[in-house]
Formats: structure tokens, C-alpha cells, sequence
């Protein structure tokens, strides 16, 4: 299935406007519910303040959206289209004359849908990907490397994912997260080995 310029462009308005009005919804409960889970929120160990209706109406938004976005982007999963993927969340492209990519930025699809509930697999969307341009968020991701990026001009976070301290990293122009409340002094020593890790293993 090919969409032109303007088709993607619609669908893509659609879904972000689709994923705002999902997101306000509000289920109505009895009052004497709401009484009990205000009560719940308040009592529980975990500091909880989400009642489990709204709970219950996110996984249902995130779903009806895993199944749209599927259907929209059947052909191009199949095929591995990396470049329709990519523009059809707002992720800029260029591709360079040998084949390769370089794309604006990285990050999976939204805060709670990752590319692999839609069923996409990262290490061959990003298998032609040489350059990132922005930042690099690889929170939730199923990467275990940076395949053949070689470059990453913003902030890469590494929190939550797959990726280990120490291994080899491309060349980094912002900061690297690599923990949560990752200090200053320690972000500058994870990049400052990460430099000599690269010089060494060229």
C-alpha cells in the first residue's frame, strides 16, 4: 500500500488528534466508586492516584491505536519500509546516495505504544540508519546495539532499555543517560570512556 504526501499527511493528523481525545476521555463512575478508589489511591503503598477505570480506559485507547496504526502501516511492516515508518510518526529522513539513512531522530511511536506492539522489528528498521541528527531516546526499546549508526548529534537515553554501560557507542554530540538520577560528574565519565572505547577498537 502506497499513500502519497498528502494521505500520510491526513493520517497522521487523525492519529494525533485521535491519540489527544483518548487521552481526555473520562469514564463516568458512581459516586460512591469514585468515594472507594480516592479512598484506595490514598491507602496504597505504591503512592497510586490513578482509579482503576482510568486505567482500564488508557489499555483500551492504546489498543484501538496499536490496531489502527497496524492497519495503516500493514505493507510498509511487511516490507520493512523503514522510510514510510518513520515519516508516518513525524521522524524526519534523508537518504544518502550509497543507501543509507539518516534520520532526524529516534524514539518509539508514543509514551505508551513501543514499535514492537505494533509488530515492528527496530534492528531492521534502523539496519540502514548511519546518522541520527537529534536526540536518541532508547527507553523501551528492543535494540541490544546501535547497528551501523554512526553518529548521534543530541541527547541519548538508555534508560530502561537493553544497552550496557561500557559497550561501543557511536560518536555523541550531546549528553548519554544511562541511569535514572545519572549525575553530571557521572555522564561526563561515561562519555569520556566511551571516546576511548571507540579509538581503541578502530
Amino acid at each position: 500500500m502506497i499513500y502519497n504526501n498528502q494521505e500520510i499527511k491526513v493520517k497522521k493528523i487523525l492519529w494525533k488528534k485521535s491519540l489527544i481525545k483518548k487521552k481526555t476521555e473520562t469514564v463516568p463512575i458512581k459516586e460512591e466508586d469514585a468515594k472507594l478508589n480516592h479512598n484506595n489511591a490514598a491507602t496504597s503503598p505504591f503512592g497510586h492516584t490513578c482509579s482503576v477505570p482510568d486505567e482500564l480506559t488508557g489499555a483500551v485507547a492504546a489498543i484501538e491505536e496499536i490496531r489502527t496504526i497496524k492497519a495503516d502501516l500493514s505493507d510498509a511492516i511487511e516490507t520493512n519500509n523503514a522510510r514510510e515508518i518513520f515519516d508516518y510518526f513525524d521522524i524526519g529522513v534523508f537518504i544518502n546516495r550509497n543507501g543509507t539513512y539518516g534520520i532526524s531522530e529516534y524514539r518509539q511511536p508514543s509514551d505508551f505504544i513501543t514499535f514492537s506492539d505494533i509488530g515492528i522489528n527496530e534492528e531492521k528498521l534502523i539496519e540502514n540508519v548511519v546518522k541520527i541528527s537529534g536526540n536518541a531516546d532508547f527507553r523501551k526499546s528492543k535494540l541490544v546495539n546501535f547497528g551501523k549508526i554512526q553518529y548521534i548529534g543530541g541527547r541519548v537515553d538508555i534508560r530502561n532499555s537493553n544497552f550496557k554501560p561500557f559497550m561501543k557507542l557511536p560518536k555523541i554530540g550531546g549528553k548519554i543517560i544511562f541511569y535514572e538520577h545519572q549525575t553530571l560528574l557521572q555522564g561526563i565519565f561515561i562519555k569520556f570512556l566511551a571516546s576511548i572505547c571507540r579509538l581503541v577498537k578502530k
